[in-house]
């Protein structure tokens, strides 16, 4: 074995390195803006009259767009609006033309993203879930819903399911695979890491969101390191997201507040407030809420033990526009959960111990927002300041149940991650249509402060990663568009054990995107990702039979893809419109030297009896499989929109979707970290929105397929039997915002209507990760049943 000083010397030269790299990172962060500042003056003098005209021009398209968009808005919301004081519009449109997205009209959105295919897609429909292998969630999917597990969040697409019964449990699965091989981030921070196999990665208040952005396969660029399966990207609300504005976008007033309460009949409450201003330059938003379950019975009216649990969440947002070109943004979020729950927090018995577990998860982020004006030499800017803090507590409650797992034990976890990220963003005219660059490091680090060092066994692992990043998109004939882009990032990797581990590579990918008319757009796609090895699973620290090998190599995925969308908007009458569209997307992606915390290889011998169970052998040794998992899948997305501007909207929608994770030619039995096989999804949606008498109403089914296969389980390099069971499940909405009562809102949700009893199938399949043999869950926790739950908000 290789001694720990001769591989931190090994070391040395990264950290080094990455000492060098974050002082340019910041020295550009403050000189950039500068530097690009004089460029934008010099082209600005050399240029005014055009570009005045150039701006005027645009200012002029800009407002009416707007001023279309949020008329369709308000129409569509049923809510009215009253005239803007003229100082106020002015205001508002000042700090909006420059950095609000929110209010900015699509085509604005649209010029700020980055690396997509602009000129080719300039002719097409926005769509309002994006691309086909682009999921996107809104607020008012969210608050439609009520929406305030991930699984409700996620509702209307086949190709996401959640796993766990409770919301301390819920794991996220895309396409099969867990949330864990995603880029996961809220407001920029980064949420990597692992706590606790039997938990998810993904802790927030669903209400506090605006936006969530899932790129599957490829990553975003510029926060995608180490992510194998791709990316997803959290936006929180700010003040201007919630301000009332008139039929132009402008503000209408410059300080309000809302109050919402709600029961469930099954069984718990929620409450929160909210306060937000905004000024010229200025706005800022303060929210606080609180959730309780008391506990929840499944579809056989049994009460289920283990589903107790609270929630206190919050949210502080300050944006700052210091002139017409520098913004910046402070971001700051909690949770603070509260649960009952067995140790495996995700399995339900009545012969387990229960665990107080405490969750708490502080994200943080500082923004620096850079757009020239009038300049095509000058690059936006953006640099990232962030961190993210979690912690797990669990303590047993009385005495041990003969249940209980063997590694069950009291557990202090604390998960660290903070870095820095630098982006330049240039966008052209010809051709060439866009290049970013950049630099980005991340820390991280775990430890369970429970856990007795031993030996050479320490009760805490660090890693990081220092990367840089380019890409470009380049069009051709207003139809084609071909985007290229590559990260590299170097991984270092502390281990409990005192290994160091140095791994690296590169994350190239290439997009080919054809439009041959304004309704369809074609694409097809290849993305590499490398993944170095990290902490992982601090659960693990304070078990001295695990071990980790010593060399480890970095994981890499290769992702092909085909991509189709069409959208097809047709204008019946002066008022009558109708929308088509479709989105279909095949894929196939390849993971090597993927990194398994639970290889059972050198089957070291444990005699105890579980619920009849024969003592079972095993060996926690984190390594790499030999051998590559391929996952083949697919999606198909319909739907289809009726409207009436002034009197309702008609929307139909289904989606079908099914991966294959496989390894060694057979179906995966399900694994921890890796991801679990569920049965063909089908999602089907129908709304009905009375305009006049704001009255929305929305029923949305889901259905799952029985599944059953030989399934093979990588910890033990065995074949198992897997059965589970198909269900259906259907939900209903009303939401009514009166047209005499301006502010009030009135939301009923029917969850589980018909009081289905079922497990979700990528909710847990075994007991033991590890366990040989047949070991199947038959107490895995269900989920609820029959909820009916009435909110009641007032916006002031």
């Amino acid at each position: 074995m290789k001694s720990s000083a001769s591989l931190r010397d090994k070391v040395a030269p990264i950290s080094a390195f990455a000492r060098v790299s974050l002082s340019l990172c910041v020295a550009s962060a403050i000189c950039a803006p500068l530097v690009a500042d004089t460029i934008d003056n010099v082209n600005d003098s050399a240029n005014a009259p055009e570009s005045k005209n150039q701006v005027e021009s645009k200012i002029a398209e800009s407002t009416s767009q707007e001023s279309k968009s949020a008329e369709s808005s308000a129409l569509d919301s049923g809510s009215t609006h009253s005239s803007a004081k003229d100082s106020s519009a002015q205001d508002s449109k000042d700090f909006a033309t420059d950095f609000s997205t929110s209010a900015a009209p699509e085509s604005k959105i649209a010029e700020s993203k980055t690396l997509q295919a602009v000129r080719a897609v300039a002719h097409r429909s926005q769509m309002p879930e994006g691309e086909a292998n682009i999921a996107k969630t809104s607020a008012q999917d969210i608050q439609s819903r009520q929406a305030s597990t991930l699984s409700e969040v996620f509702a209307k697409d086949a190709s996401i399911s959640v796993g766990g019964a409770s919301r301390a449990t819920q794991k996220l699965y895309i396409r099969g695979l867990e949330d864990r091989l995603y880029s996961v981030n809220i407001d920029g921070a980064s949420q990597f890491g692992s706590m606790f196999h039997h938990q998810g990665n993904v802790t927030i208040d669903p209400m506090m969101i605006k936006s969530i952005t899932i790129s599957k396969g490829i990553g975003q660029l510029e926060s995608s390191a180490g992510a194998l399966a791709g990316s997803v990207e959290v936006q929180t609300k700010d003040a201007r997201d919630l301000l009332r504005r008139d039929a132009s976008g402008a503000l209408i007033e410059k300080f309000g507040g809302a109050i919402s309460g709600s029961g469930f009949s099954n069984v718990g409450y929620r409450g929160s407030v909210a306060l937000f201003g905004a000024s010229e330059k200025t706005d800022a938003l303060a929210y606080v809420a609180r959730e309780k379950t008391f506990y929840f019975r499944d579809g056989n009216g049994t009460r289920v033990r283990g589903s107790e649990d609270a929630q206190n969440s919050w949210l502080l947002k300050l944006n700052h526009a210091i002139n017409s070109k520098n913004k910046l943004s402070l971001s700051y979020s909690g949770v603070l959960g509260d649960a009952i729950a067995p140790f495996m927090a995700n399995l339900a018995s009545s012969d387990f111990s229960l665990y107080n577990f405490r969750t708490q998860n502080h994200s943080a982020t500082l923004s620096h927002t850079y757009k020239p004006k009038g300049s095509s030499i000058a690059p936006s800017i953006t640099s990232k300041l962030y961190f993210n803090n979690r912690d797990l507590a669990l303590s047993r409650i009385g005495l041990a149940g003969i249940g209980d797992d063997e590694e069950a034990r009291d557990m202090d976890i604390r998960l660290l991650n903070y870095g820095y990220m630098l982006s330049l963003d240039h966008h052209f005219h010809g051709i060439l249509d866009s290049i970013k660059y950049g630099l980005n490091y991340q820390g991280s680090f775990i430890t369970d402060r429970l856990a007795i060092p031993e030996g050479a066994h320490r009760n805490q692992e660090s890693g990081n990663v220092y990367g840089a990043f380019v890409g470009a998109t380049l069009s051709f004939l207003d139809s084609i568009a071909l985007q290229a882009q590559s990260r590299y990032d170097v991984f270092t990797y502390f281990d409990r054990q005192g290994q160091s581990h140095l791994t690296q590579g590169f994350s190239p990918s290439l997009s080919l995107q054809y439009v041959p008319i304004d309704a369809l757009a074609l694409r097809l796609a290849y993305g590499m990702s490398t993944a170095g090895a990290m902490p992982s699973d601090a659960s693990l620290l304070g078990n001295h039979e695990a071990s980790i090998s010593q060399n480890l190599k970095a994981q890499t995925s290769h992702n092909f893809e085909i991509n189709m969308d069409f959208d097809k908007n047709s204008d019946l009458s002066e008022v009558h419109s109708q929308r088509f569209y479709t989105r279909a997307s095949g894929y196939t992606m390849m993971i090597n030297d993927f990194i398994n915390s639970f290889y059972a290889g050198a089957h070291i011998e444990h005699g105890h009896e579980e619920h009849g169970h024969e003592g079972h052998t095993h060996s926690l040794n984190k390594q790499n499989l030999a051998e590559m998992l391929l996952i083949p899948g697919f999606e198909l997305k319909a739907g289809y929109e009726l409207a009436n501007a002034y009197a309702y909207k008609i929307d139909i929608n289904a989606s079908i979707a099914q991966s294959f994770p496989m390894y060694r030619g057979h179906l995966l039995q399900d694994t921890y970290e890796l991801g679990a096989v569920a049965g063909t999804q089908y999602n089907l949606g129908l709304s009905y929105n009375i305009l006049r008498y704001g009255i929305k109403l929305s029923w949305l089914s889901n259905f799952t397929q029985r599944i059953a296969y030989e399934g093979y389980d990588i910890y033990n390099d065995e074949r198992v039997r897997v059965d589970k069971g198909g269900y259906s499940v259907h939900n209903l909405y009303v939401n009514w915002t009166p047209k005499s009562a301006r502010g009030l809102g009135v939301n009923l949700a029917i969850t589980n209507i018909f009081n289905t009893f079922y497990i979700s199938q990528t909710s847990p399949f075994k007991a033991h990760a590890f366990a040989s043999g047949n070991n199947a869950l038959r107490n895995a926790m269900p989920n609820p049943g029959i909820n009916a739950r009435l909110e009641i908000s007032y916006q002031f």
